[in-house]
């Protein structure tokens, strides 16, 4: 059967096809999103809880605990950890990619409802939960700023005028307002309390008293009806002056005989800083839009810029927008800089054609393959939700040199039968049936190797799925018009010869001088076997042995031109201090060059622990700056000289692989947690991250223990305080009011809710002396008695926050790679020295980015074995033979030698890249064996001997397998010379197979004809 036949004499339906095929491919291509990285998702929902005054170890105990023991019940959970610290409880809960995340969504529902019996009633919400997806950061940041409005106006008119504009937008997910919103502070004074026998609880009940919103019902008669509107609310610090507290001697006592209504923020002391070259340092909010999945985050980022500007028009004036961070920037300059390589892959391939070809027609004809596999492969990615991205078109651009392997097959067979003195005609029709069992069969060969990365488990295979799907559906298309449009083509424009042009001749002659070397080279390897049988023995054991002795390392962390920070300052820093110390690396960063503008955030209370900062940076265009991790480098370096906090920077990286854990401070994460003793734990913790900040492989390492935060023991004098008519309930409820900073009332506008807070004095509460001055009043006989009288209290060093892991106490080390280590080596380490250190009842395991390398680095090896499987029972089916398909495999070996000794050579690891390069690699090969062993098979059907056969087979196709193998590699060029502002870090790839191909070049041809001779003389012998 011929299947181009009906291709051939039907040559308007050809080109009706073809022009279909690239119509759609074209209009898929203007429709199709465009993002950095193909979209997936691993259901992870967040749980947060808040309990205002409450400790750490409170919050660990009594609120983390609680919900951590009906969440670890729900089927699917892969891993919990929470963090605790002073009234804030984080809970990250990770589920297996199996679980529906809305399923997911509703267990967590129904365990924080059968929680909620369990949890402290004082909390002032119940917990709430978010589905978060930890491969979606926000697309841009908009600061907000001013220099007339309070924080709390602008965080007011961020959240509410600006927030809500945006998430308005088609393809937003969420929006996000980063700052404090307003909230009144009722500030009362002890003594002046004490003098007027008040308690702060009576002035708390007052405020709530004084503020209410009770629905007042109508007034009517017969003809008209009146809605009553009481105005019961008090809304401004002000206004909470003239509450009055009590009657006393005939007199009212107002709020402000005692203290004031102050007009603040829900974060009192919070620090919020924008800095740009152009403005200087200015207090801001920052408002953050995360994308829908699957949305075009180039449109999006533009619909947004357009928008700012008629929203500046509705706000005051005195209000700046300023987008400081756009992710679409980085995703335009890498999705060109793979089109560019794209495009120069394209130039060089089609070079090479008509270099060896020597004839425009001939070239022309070939070429065309590509842009029309490459267009049609476009309209498969829009149908199935796919996107243009730094993977798909990297597939593409690899692809590129073996796509036009098929037709440059095809043409050659069609050229040879014209030069037997056939019409063109005629040509097309045999020389096509001829050659399309093996075209077939290369396509489907090459497809086949891919499966392993479609089928590829766990998140990276999900990653790699658009990858391996692309190239899949490129090699068919390209077979299908290998088959049908290059013979209709060929039918209609290669004409008989009539002599040849100079450049045609001159590429004859470096052809036939190639062979004249090579016929007698392969006859002698012939007659000598054992020479290429030893040389792919040796070419496999040393294969073997590199791939234990390169490192290995992951996905690179990319260049997003944003840098990601954690600030970190002793146990004991003031809130004050805090912001000073945050100022002052604020001052360095300004110094770098690089950095184009930063946001610099500290005590942000029941966000983050109050010792924590937060940092983010924008950089410069990737082109007027270094590589981002010399960047890092030079600030963590320059950020570490000042005294009193430790800085940890890190690239925002491509995709952010840390699923359940919680804030980062490095790119690396293992994870101790026991049944058994805290401080055993904590002690064990210390000295293994004492270990590995004494490796060299290692840099920026800390752990996230901090049990030595002060604290006020209070110890309740039980039996003076029953004498004095006095609970403990008063004892508690005194410090939670005083000292709690929690909601005690709210009140409402048309926009928003802010919160009320009763507390004490600022002066009161910066010493615990003045404890002292704090009175109660007794239930018994309504005098006031001292604090001191019915407690004490002592200073102790407590935790500042509390780690679980899966519900036990846990701590976690973090690290980054120093310059030159790889992560393979990092991971060795950190278990042996964990091993050494660390008893049986500490429970060990590395979390996020490091632990997913561990289990996709250790499947990857099992993933070139089934690709390689895959291939041989196709391959046994196409030519019901069990051995034919060793011999085209028997070239492997040499090409994975030639691969990872290019790595060696290039001092370039054995990234995920890296393997990916190797089965590209295996599949290019594979195409080459086939052409031998196809046509030396019909050669033998037509009587003669094996070796004749292969002999004359060599011969035949020794011009399209070097143009296919040279067009492969030039394919792979731009990849390994890391063209591109971000290209390098998809470098090894491109060695992987360039110096593959080099290699199984020569395997081809002279140890495949040796296995195919020895294969038949077997297959004779059984």
């Amino acid at each position: 059967m011929n299947l181009s036949e009906p291709f051939v004499r039907r040559p308007v339906m050809t080109s009706l096809v073809m022009a279909g095929i690239f119509l759609f491919g074209v209009m898929a291509f203007r429709a199709l999103p465009v993002s950095d990285l193909p979209e997936i998702s691993f259901p992870t929902i967040t749980v947060q809880a808040q309990n205002p005054g409450m400790n750490a170890q409170m919050m660990a105990d009594n609120v983390a605990t609680p919900l951590e023991q009906q969440l670890m019940t729900i089927d699917g959970l892969s891993t919990i950890v929470s963090e605790s610290s002073s009234g804030m409880t984080n809970i990250v809960c990770g589920f297996d990619l199996s679980k529906s995340l809305d399923e997911a969504s509703t267990d967590v529902s129904r365990a924080i409802n059968q929680a909620a019996g369990n949890l402290p009633p004082q909390m002032p919400n119940p917990p709430t939960y978010q589905k978060t997806n930890p491969a979606d950061t926000p697309v841009m940041y908009v600061a907000v700023t001013s220099e007339s409005m309070t924080l709390g106006e602008l965080y007011d008119y961020a959240n509410n005028a600006i927030a809500q504009r945006l998430s308005m937008l088609p393809g937003v997910s969420q929006v996000q307002t980063y700052g404090s919103p307003t909230a009144v502070r009722v500030k009362v004074n002890p003594d002046k309390l004490a003098a007027l026998q008040l308690g702060i609880d009576e002035v708390s009940n007052q405020v709530v008293s004084a503020n209410q919103n009770l629905p007042s019902g109508t007034v009517y008669n017969k003809d008209i009806s009146w809605t009553v509107n009481p105005l019961g609310q008090v809304m401004s610090g002000s206004q909470y002056d003239n509450v009055i507290v009590r009657e006393q001697n005939g007199r009212p006592v107002y709020i402000r005989d005692i203290g004031q209504g102050v007009d603040s923020t829900s974060f009192e002391y919070y620090f919020f800083r924008y800095w740009t070259r152009e403005s200087g340092v200015k207090p801001s909010v920052v408002v953050a839009v995360t994308k829908q999945s699957g949305a075009n985050t180039v449109k999006l980022c533009n619909q947004i810029r357009t928008m700012l500007p008629t929203i500046g028009a509705a706000i005051p004036s005195s209000i700046n927008l300023e987008v400081m961070y756009d992710g679409s920037i980085s995703i335009k300059e890498s999705v060109s800089d793979v089109e560019t390589t794209l495009i120069i892959a394209f130039v060089l391939v089609v070079m090479v054609i008509f270099l060896f070809l020597g004839n425009l027609s001939s070239t022309i004809i070939p070429s065309i393959t590509l842009p029309m596999s490459i267009i049609g492969t476009f309209a498969f990615m829009l149908v199935n939700n796919y996107s243009i991205d730094i993977l798909s078109m990297l597939a593409l651009t690899l692809i590129v040199g073996f796509l036009v392997d098929d037709a440059i097959v095809v043409l050659e067979n069609i050229v040879r039968h014209m030069d037997m003195g056939k019409t063109p005609f005629q040509a097309a029709l045999d020389g096509s049936k001829q050659i399309s069992t093996t075209v077939l069969s290369m396509s489907l060969a090459l497809s086949s190797v891919f499966i392993p990365i479609i089928f590829m488990p766990g998140i990276i295979g999900r990653l790699f799925h658009e990858f391996g799907m692309v190239i899949v559906i490129a090699v068919l298309l390209s077979g299908f018009i290998s088959l049908t449009l290059t013979p209709m083509l060929c039918s209609l424009f290669l004409k008989p010869s009539r002599g040849t042009s100079r450049l045609e001749e001159r590429a004859k002659k470096v052809v036939e001088s190639l062979l004249n070397i090579y016929k007698p080279a392969l006859m002698w390897v012939l007659r000598n076997k054992w020479v290429p049988i030893a040389a792919s023995a040796a070419s496999l054991a040393l294969a073997l042995y590199f791939f234990t002795l390169i490192p290995q390392d992951f996905l690179p962390a990319g260049d997003k031109g944003a840098v990601q920070g954690l600030t970190i300052a002793s146990q004991d820093v003031s809130l004050w201090a805090m912001a000073d110390l945050q100022t002052e690396l604020g001052e360095i960063i300004k110094n770098n060059a690089a950095v184009k503008n930063f946001i610099s955030v500290a005590n942000f209370g029941q966000v983050v622990p109050q010792n924590w900062g937060i940092l983010f940076l924008t950089l410069d265009d990737i082109n007027k700056r270094p590589p981002i991790d010399k960047v890092v480098a030079e600030l963590n370096q320059a950020l570490a000289e000042v005294v009193g906090i430790r800085a940890f920077l890190t690239p925002v990286p491509e995709i952010n692989l840390n699923v359940g854990t919680t804030i980062q401070r490095a790119d690396y994460t293992y994870s101790l947690s026991t049944l058994g003793d805290a401080k055993t734990l904590y002690a064990a913790a210390e000295a293994l991250t004492e270990k590995i900040r004494q490796s060299a492989l290692f840099s920026d390492v800390s752990n996230d223990i901090q049990n030595q935060s002060p604290m006020l023991n209070v110890t309740m004098l039980r039996d003076q305080a029953s004498t004095y008519g006095i609970t403990v309930q008063d004892i508690e409820n005194a410090f939670s009011l005083g000292y709690g900073g929690g909601r005690v009332s709210t009140f409402n506008t048309p926009l928003n809710i802010y919160n009320i807070v009763v507390e004490m004095e600022d002066d009161m509460r910066l010493d615990p002396s003045a404890l002292d001055k704090i009175w109660l009043k007794s239930n018994s006989s309504q005098k006031m008695v001292p604090l001191s009288n019915v407690a004490r209290w002592d200073r102790v060093a407590g935790p500042l926050s509390v780690m679980h892991s899966n519900q036990f106490t846990a701590a976690n080390i973090y690290f980054n790679l120093a310059p030159g280590a790889a992560l393979s080596q990092a991971v060795s380490e950190v278990e042996k020295l964990a091993d050494e250190t660390l008893d049986e009842t500490v429970i060990r395991a590395f979390q996020g980015t490091a632990d997913i390398f561990k289990k996709t680095m250790g499947s990857m090896g099992i993933l070139l074995a089934i690709g390689v499987l895959v291939i041989y029972l196709l391959l046994g089916s196409l030519y019901e033979s069990y051995i034919h398909p060793l011999t085209i495999l028997s070239t492997l070996p040499g090409a994975l030698f030639g691969g990872l000794l290019t790595l060696l050579i290039f001092n370039a690891t054995l990234s995920l890249y890296a393997y990916v390069g190797m089965i590209v690699l295996i599949g290019i090969v594979m195409k080459n064996g086939i052409m031998l062993v196809e046509f030396a098979n019909e050669l033998v059907e037509e009587g003669k001997s094996a070796h004749d056969a292969i002999v004359e087979a060599s011969l035949v196709r020794f011009r399209p397998i070097l143009m296919t193998t040279v067009a492969a590699a030039m394919g792979a060029v731009p990849v390994a010379l890391g063209l591109g502002a971000d290209a390098a870090t998809r470098r090894p790839l491109g060695l992987v197979i360039l110096g593959g191909l080099i290699f199984a070049q020569f395997i081809t041809y002279f140890f495949t004809p040796v296995v195919y001779t020895l294969m038949q003389s077997a297959r004779k012998t059984a």
